[in-house]
């Protein structure tokens, strides 16, 4: 009986805890798209370029938070950030609909005196992680994010890694390839970015987290059937004893 409870509660413990925390994250030195050198990171604009990252879940997941690594090499000098456009959708390419675009966002960049990034142009105290979005309820699919900045971007963007440190949630994967579209990979598509025909490059990843903090209703259910379980068991045991 008391490996019985043990179970139960561990299960409980499990169930309470599944889905909050991570559920993609890739995180690295920082890199440089073009040359593939550390030390370098990739920028947006830089020629109106677009950059995007996926992953595909097989749960759903609610109260979800996307955040991105974004440098600003001019921030750090007193000069005014750039806007930073934040599309997030279940498809990428020309067949992509309005309606397969889950959400949008535009956030500025920001100095994080405690983060140190490097750029094309040298080290720098000016990255930081941004939030793109918060409290988010994502249904089990496929998912792509894509970000674009203005054209005058040189030197500045999303920070990336070719050594990437990549962390998942059960069910959880991502391809790990880099979407870019400029005019020379791709055809972008600047009124409607996820409409773009990307360009996918491997051993390079920009740098991207998604966090949860609230498990989702089936996580609940099972969670109430285990604590129901466990209460049903004890008091089958103490009318034993009674009888």
């Amino acid at each position: 009986m008391k490996s019985l409870h043990a179970f139960l509660w561990l299960t409980i413990v499990t169930l309470a805890t599944a889905h909050a925390g991570t559920i993609v994250s890739v995180t690295g030195p920082t890199t440089h798209l073009d040359t593939g050198l550390p030390g370098d990171n990739v920028s947006i604009g830089s020629g109106t370029q677009l950059v995007g990252v996926e992953w595909t879940a097989t749960q759903s997941y609610q109260s979800a938070t996307i955040e991105a690594l974004l440098l600003c090499v001019t921030c750090q000098f007193g000069s005014s950030p750039h806007t930073i456009d934040a599309y997030l959708s279940s498809a990428v390419g020309p067949a992509t609909t309005a309606g397969q675009v889950i959400a949008t966002s535009s956030v500025l960049q920001q100095f994080d005196a405690s983060q140190t990034c490097t750029s094309n142009a040298g080290t720098f105290s000016s990255c930081a992680w941004i939030t793109l979005f918060s409290d988010l309820n994502l249904a089990p699919g496929q998912y792509f994010l894509v970000l674009s900045g203005p054209a005058a971007f040189e030197n500045e963007g999303w920070v990336g890694t070719n050594a990437p440190t990549t962390n998942t949630a059960l069910g959880v994967t991502t391809d790990n390839l880099a979407y870019i579209a400029n005019a020379l990979n791709g055809s972008p598509n600047y009124a409607f970015p996820s409409g773009s025909t990307f360009k996918t490059f491997s051993g390079y990843n920009s740098q991207f987290q998604v966090n949860d903090s609230v498990p989702e209703p089936s996580t609940f259910l099972l969670l109430a059937g285990g604590i129901l379980a466990l209460t049903m068991t004890r008091i089958k045991r103490r009318q034993s004893h009674l009888g």
